[in-house]
């Protein structure tokens, strides 16, 4: 199962298995501050976890420090 439709989630497509959650999803705007947002994902984490105790969760993200299209 993947989480996600991001860059880093079309990357696992081919890997796709039934017992393991590759969770790519994230916030979609880098520059978000609002927390309804950060709660949206944390909450569809949660929910992951509860429905899915027998898998192997895979999570990934991304933080930029710098981002030149943004200077």
């Amino acid at each position: 199962m993947i989480i996600g439709r991001g860059l880093i989630a079309s990357l696992f497509r081919d890997m796709d298995q039934e017992n393991i959650i590759f969770f790519a999803s994230g916030v979609s705007n880098s520059l978000e501050t609002s927390p309804e947002e950060f709660l949206r994902e944390e909450n569809l984490i949660r929910k992951t976890f509860t429905e899915n105790p027998d898998k192997l969760f895979i999570y990934f993200s991304t933080c930029s420090i710098y981002d030149s299209s943004k200077t």
